[in-house]
Order: C-alpha cells, then structure tokens, then sequence
C-alpha cells in the first residue's frame, strides 16, 4: 500500500494538478501533502499574493 502511494507521489507532483487528499484522523495526510510540495518544481519558488 504504502509503495502505491510513493508511485503517486512521484507522478503527480511534477503536474499543476490539485489533489485532494482525504482520509481519517491521524493517518498521515499532512505527511503526503508535504512530500507532494517537496517534490514539485513550486517548491523553492516565492509565493507571490496580490
């Protein structure tokens, strides 16, 4: 299960995609939505809000 998710990873990152990832308390989402940001190209670029 866990190998499955990491493949995801690696693919969605590199897109403009918006993911939503859902799952219950405690399971780990912030652990996954930080490893998606890590590995986009948006990572080291500023944020620029208007």
């Amino acid at each position: 299960m866990m190998q499955k998710i990491l493949q995801s990873i690696e693919i969605i990152a590199p897109t403009m995609a918006t993911v939503l990832i859902q799952g219950q308390t405690g399971v780990g989402k912030e652990l996954i939505a930080r490893a998606i940001h890590a590995m986009s190209d948006r990572y080291n670029k500023a944020i620029h809000r208007h």
